[in-house]
């Protein structure tokens, strides 16, 4: 009864698997696992590559790899077959055959199906020059159609007739190739240009400045090294239409860029396919446009601009004032702010000032007090990013300070003692003359001595 019941048990279980091919696919160089839900049974289980027998098992635990062009890539375990690193040859019609000690035997079925996915050319692509990128698999006889499609970097469906496209930055980056919406493969379309960035670029003298200048999709310096011919950084300052150069390097020189006009800047990991300029703080001759040019050897020139303002607070009559004084301070970058950009205004945590409008770029307080003193912010913000903030330290004296009052109270002892002493000198001189004055009597006694 027992050895019926599982009889039944594999019965049904390969019954749903007879006839039902299964089909897998994969790209050349992957591993694969022919698996199966195989019940525990006294069975021999027997793999074929197309009518070659490849490997098996036995009920003892044995398990065997035969000898054919396969034996290398092999492993076999009690339900699965493995095959690592599938080559060009290898894909194909792979079968299972269970036996047990009933006379029934099962066969199951799987197609190794290749996916070929590629691109051409292969290397990073100038801009403007087309690729042909490869996702399809050829379908054998008998089985249902495979559909294959492409993704683009950002997820959406390609829907060109042809596999051409021409490299922008908009399609710069993992491109997918899905077969029959379960295997995705992805694939690589690195594009030499530089990664978008922000609409605007500020700095200030209490920030750092950055300016961005970067290739999307991880492109790094060897892999361009052989179609550029130099890169070149400029900077136009705002206050003139003249470009000055700031760094100028040479892919057929040794790796030393050359340094123009002292600006005490920085190059980032430019081996890393990072060419942003940067210092740890910004100046307020940092305003103007910066480019970074690239030129290939056929030519052409990839450019990219970023224009730099720098923020400042302007205090008038300045930033040390006295208690009682009126106070006025301006936010700017000397130009009108875009409609979509906003200040806002950080006080000291001492000040008692009330903010009629937190956002304004001008601020008035008709008297300050010493609580006012402190780091005033201004912080510039777009789409709910902080951009940069400018700060100003103020420092408001009250009236008559304490060096002030010191200053007073000394020198007005200073002066009481000199009234003092004048009065004591004075005295002093009058007693001196009183002591030595002479009788000069018109009747002088005619006995005794007497000065003449």
């Amino acid at each position: 009864m027992k050895i019926l019941i599982q009889h039944l048990i594999i019965l049904i279980f390969m019954s749903k698997k007879a006839g039902a091919d299964e089909v897998i696919i994969a790209v050349e160089g992957e591993d694969v696992t022919l698996r199966i839900s195989k019940p525990s049974s006294d069975g021999y289980m027997y793999w074929f590559k197309d009518s070659t027998r490849i490997a098996s098992t036995n009920s003892l635990g044995g398990k065997f790899v035969e000898e054919s062009p396969l034996k290398g890539k092999l492993s076999v375990g009690d339900n699965f077959l493995l095959i690592k690193s599938i080559g060009a040859n290898d894909f194909g019609q792979f079968k299972c055959q269970i036996k047990s000690s009933s006379p029934q035997q099962w066969l199951i079925v799987f197609n190794v199906i290749k996916l070929k996915v590629g691109r051409n050319p292969t290397g990073p692509l100038l801009p403007g020059t087309d690729t042909t990128l490869t996702c399809e698999v050829e379908t054998p006889r008998g089985l249902a159609q495979i559909k294959t499609k492409l993704k683009t970097p950002d997820g959406k469906d390609f829907s060109k007739a042809t596999n051409v496209i021409q490299a922008t930055s908009q399609y710069s980056g993992q491109w997918t190739c899905v077969a029959n919406d379960k295997k995705e493969v992805s694939i690589s379309v690195p594009v030499m240009d530089f990664t978008p960035a922000l609409p605007y670029h500020y700095t200030s003298e209490n920030s750092p400045l950055l300016v961005p200048f970067s290739f999307s999709s991880g492109i790094q310096l060897d892999d361009i090294k052989n179609v550029t011919q130099k890169i070149e950084w400029f900077f136009t300052p705002k206050t003139s239409s003249v470009a000055k150069k700031l760094f100028s390097l040479s892919m057929t020189k040794p790796f030393k860029p050359e340094v123009d006009h002292g600006r005490n800047l920085k190059l980032s990991d430019v081996t890393k396919g990072n060419f942003s300029l940067c210092r740890n703080q910004g100046q307020k001759t940092d305003a103007g446009n910066y480019t970074c040019t690239i030129t290939f050897r056929n030519g052409k020139t990839l450019n990219a601009s970023r224009q730099f303002e720098v923020l400042e607070i302007i205090p008038s009559p300045g930033a040390q004032l006295t208690s009682g004084q009126q106070l006025k301070l301006s936010c700017t970058t000397g130009e009108p702010l875009p409609p979509d950009m906003q200040l806002k205004w950080v006080l000291p945590k001492t000040s008692p000032q009330l903010l009629t409008d937190q956002h304004s770029a001008n601020l008035t307080f008709p008297e300050v007090r010493t609580a006012d003193s402190g780091n005033w912010r201004c912080e510039l913000w777009w789409n709910n990013i902080s951009l940069v903030s400018a700060v100003i330290t103020l420092q408001i004296e009250p009236i008559l300070n304490t060096w002030q009052l010191v200053v007073v109270c000394i020198a007005g002892v200073i002066l009481l003692v000199l009234l003092v002493l004048i009065v004591i000198r004075c005295r002093r001189h009058k007693q001196r003359r009183l002591r030595h004055q002479f009788c000069r009597c018109k009747n002088p006694q005619p006995k005794g001595f007497y000065r003449t």
